[in-house]
């Protein structure tokens, strides 16, 4: 008898064995995973929940825990909660599971504690979010987000064959003018000024990326990296990217220490996240190098062109596919436009600019830049659906697949902001269908204690890229073969990016 109930409580899943997890009925049910996460989840889902209820398993080999790489999945936002709520004093990320990007740095004798747990990640998370996690401190780099923006719209058309390098390009831009203060000028290739060493630092962190999911995900490369201290070809290709994008990232941090100390910096230079971050190190810095210092700059920097750049492309896309959502969206842009600037309108209540804020929503519903964006540790043992969930385990919640199952959502396949505007919202109250709104399916940027830090900072970025182009341009699809968002190939770097990106066509509005 205990031991049926045993059974009874272990959850449904896919067969998972030692070392290569799932990968079995994964590979053979859905091909190359990173070119197919969106359906792999999916099709999970249609087998093991039901209108977003339940949970099942399985071998993520790289992401999952044990000899079998074993993850929890569960779909309701409310159910993951109290994983959250028990993360401990030590929380863990999906950070953790990017174990090349931490080898990297490890054979770089650099420091890796953000990729891990610990007092050490704790200590350097305090860094990252100093000058940057703040309501108030976002706010003050919007002026230069918006200006960076301006000067990228114009190199819009110039790029539409290849919108993807462009977008890296304008990530790059907005970051720096938080970051660093700076206009960097790469997005309009146009343009004389850009140091040709930036746009290289973007295209290698593009081309970086593509390496990096696909590496955490094979056992055989984890084995010989992590394992035996060998190298794979990929591992190398991706280490050889990021040495280059992180001496550049050194070039940029030093080429700024010397002019602060030259006393050179402009006013909007002098309050960037940079030269706040180094006034504080020079202050009150305890325990911690200058060396994880600017490490901790390149991590950011990097990170912040992939995960914009990644906004900005679906929601191109999505606006291609959708002018009629184009039309309504600009409406509302311009309408505040003729009492406000561009900043204003990204600071308004989210009532007073409903379709961009519902706009924004759906793009992550339909095309999400992560797909799953919370992977988390139990730090004690929890019950899920009457499933006994071990402490340590592995919980991820697949917001996705529930957002777009049609006994919650009316016709998912369907890019209709309408869904998100407050009366519908409303409406979903005490259904069924409201975990759709829950705050935890609402964007990219994972939850507690290890949330985004740079959230805010890019949510203005990609609010001020798309207003921006959609006040300059009418945006076209310019190729046949694209007539719904499912013709889109994808891959996933870091990040889920539309590859090959589909050519735009840009026509000026004014």
């Amino acid at each position: 008898l205990a031991s049926a109930q045993s059974k009874q409580n272990v959850p449904p899943g896919l067969p998972a064995f030692p070392v290569i997890g799932s990968a079995i009925s994964l590979v053979s049910e859905y091909g190359d995973i990173p070119t197919h996460m969106r359906e792999m989840y999916r099709g999970n889902y249609k087998k093991f929940m039901k209108a977003g209820q339940g949970v099942y398993t399985m071998g993520l080999p790289g992401l999952g825990d044990g000899l079998t790489s074993k993850v929890y999945v569960v779909s309701n936002p409310h159910e993951f909660l109290p994983v959250i709520q028990n993360e401990g004093k030590h929380p863990s990320g999906v950070l953790e599971a990017l174990w090349p990007a931490s080898e990297r740095l490890k054979r770089r004798r650099d420091s890796n504690a953000l990729f891990e747990r610990g007092e050490a990640w704790k200590q350097e998370r305090n860094v990252v979010q100093l000058n940057l996690l703040s309501p108030q401190i976002a706010k003050g780099y919007l002026p230069g987000i918006v200006e960076a923006a301006r000067l990228a719209s114009r190199g819009a058309a110039h790029s539409a064959h290849a919108f993807d390098e462009y977008a890296a390009r304008v990530s790059f831009d907005l970051f720096n003018s938080a970051f660093f203060g700076r206009l960097a000028k790469t997005a309009d290739l146009t343009r004389k000024d850009a140091d040709p060493r930036d746009v290289k630092f973007c295209q290698d962190t593009l081309d970086g990326f593509e390496y990096l999911v696909p590496v955490v995900l094979s056992p055989l490369e984890r084995l010989l990296v992590q394992g035996l201290n060998l190298s794979t070809k990929r591992f190398d290709a991706f280490c050889s990217k990021f040495d280059d994008a992180q001496d550049r990232c050194a070039e940029i941090v030093d080429d700024f220490i010397a002019r602060k100390q030259r006393g050179e910096l402009d006013e909007r230079e002098m309050r960037s996240y940079v030269s706040k971050t180094l006034e504080w190190y020079e202050q009150e810095a305890r325990d911690i190098s200058f060396d994880q210092v600017k490490n901790i700059f390149f991590i950011l920097l990097t990170a912040a062109v992939d995960t914009t750049s990644s906004i900005i492309n679906w929601s191109m896309i999505n606006l291609a596919l959708n002018p009629d959502v184009q039309e309504k969206l600009r409406a509302e842009i311009q309408q505040h436009l003729q009492e406000s600037d561009v900043a204003s309108i990204i600071l308004k209540r989210r009532e007073e600019v409903p379709y961009l804020h519902a706009f924004i929503r759906e793009t992550h519903r339909l095309t999400p830049s992560a797909p799953v964006n919370l992977l988390k540790n139990t730090n004690k043992a929890l019950t899920i659906y009457g499933y006994e969930i071990p402490a340590g385990s592995k919980v991820l919640l697949d917001s996705y697949s529930m957002g777009n199952d049609a006994a919650l959502v009316e016709q998912p396949e369907k890019f209709l902001p309408e869904r998100f505007l407050p009366d519908m919202v409303e409406m979903r109250k005490g259904t069924a269908a409201e975990m759709i709104d829950h705050p935890l399916c609402s964007g990219p940027f994972s939850a507690g204690a290890r949330k985004c830090p740079g959230s805010r900072v890019a949510t203005f970025e990609a609010m001020a890229m798309i207003i921006t182009l959609l006040n300059d341009w009418k945006i076209e699809l310019n190729d046949p073969s694209v007539n719904t968002y499912e013709d889109v190939g994808t891959h996933y770097g870091a990040i889920l990016q539309p590859k090959p990106m589909p050519k735009l066509k840009f026509s000026e509005l004014r």
